[in-house]
């Protein structure tokens, strides 16, 4: 079994070049179409059998986008994420 993280297509913090945090950004078009794509390529793969995703914005539109390309729903997992050590 292979394990394949994935951290999460352009959003709009990252297109202006800021830091994102914990505050939910969207994809950009650009980061759609990156997402989509990726998920194409794993539906031609066939190397993907479940899809879990964090609870930030962007990571489960990324996810969503995966998923669609993929036929997979994916699994949202709140201990998956950005740790605060603050």
């Amino acid at each position: 079994m292979d394990l394949l993280l994935i951290c999460r297509a352009e959003t709009k913090a990252v297109a202006r070049g800021l830091i994102e945090g914990h505050r939910a950004w969207p994809l950009t078009d650009a980061g759609r179409r990156q997402a989509l794509l990726l998920g194409e390529r794993l539906a031609w793969e066939r190397r993907v059998s479940t899809l879990f995703t964090s609870s930030l914005e962007e990571a489960r539109e990324t996810a969503g986008l995966v998923g669609q390309a993929t036929g997979l729903s994916p699994e949202t997992d709140p201990d998956l994420g950005e740790v605060d050590s603050c």
